[in-house]
């Protein structure tokens, strides 16, 4: 009777963590849940994933955009700028706001044999908007304008802390229920020439809630089953 009723109440201390062999992403079994059925959904939409990034070799290209995942609640990476705002590359996922944010990628290269600053934030839609409004606007890869890397840094540095920074890696998003998942990627590897980390091995995928006013939330993890 004494082991059922601590049981129970373990079940209701701790209804999030969840143990599932039945749910896989990329190789790797589900170790953690906040809502099984949307892990199983998260893992199939992870089912063909490569966990590709863009610095990767071999990563898939279409029309100029990052395609790390493929289906239609995916949303791939797009060009802001390139060499302005204080980074040397600025992306953000498909479509100016995600229910009034926006999840931006920046990359800074720092020299060949240092490692690059690589990051996903989530930030105010309305305020992005305004700091590409200044003058001279977004520089793209392809343009033939050429402007200091730092033009507008400060502005768009004050955007960006006031928001919440997700990862160290450029984050893809997903959707599942109409609601976007930022999907966390840890790999082993080894650092390369360029600045850019190798990724050999994925060894855990994170999938987290996103919303305007509240922190990013892990929802799913998957992780190596553990040799019995």
């Amino acid at each position: 009777m004494r082991l059922c009723v601590v049981v129970a109440i373990l079940l209701v201390l701790f209804p999030a963590m969840s143990m599932s062999a039945d749910i896989a992403a990329h190789g790797l079994d589900l170790s953690y849940s906040r809502d099984k059925q949307i892990c199983r959904e998260a893992a199939e939409l992870l089912a063909d994933d490569k966990a590709c990034r863009p610095d990767d070799l071999g990563c898939p290209n279409e029309e100029g955009h990052f395609v790390v995942l493929r289906g239609a609640r995916l949303k791939v990476f797009e060009e802001i700028a390139t060499n302005e705002y204080g980074y040397t590359e600025v992306y953000r996922a498909t479509g100016s706001s995600l229910n009034g944010f926006a999840v931006v990628y920046v990359q800074r290269f720092q020299g060949d044999r240092f490692p690059r600053l690589v990051e996903t934030w989530k930030m105010d839609a309305a305020a992005l908007e305004e700091v590409l409004k200044l003058p001279p606007g977004p520089v793209l890869s392809v343009s033939a304008i050429k402007v200091p890397q730092e033009t507008n840094a400060t502005e768009f540095a004050t955007i960006l802390h006031r928001g919440q920074k997700l990862t160290d890696e450029w984050s893809p998003v997903i959707e599942i229920h109409g609601e976007p998942y930022l999907v966390e990627r840890e790999c082993s590897g080894r650092w390369v020439y360029g600045g850019i980390y190798a990724c050999n091995k994925v060894i855990k995928l994170t999938a987290k809630r996103l919303s305007k006013d509240r922190k990013a939330a892990p929802y799913c993890q998957f992780t190596k089953a553990r040799k019995k």
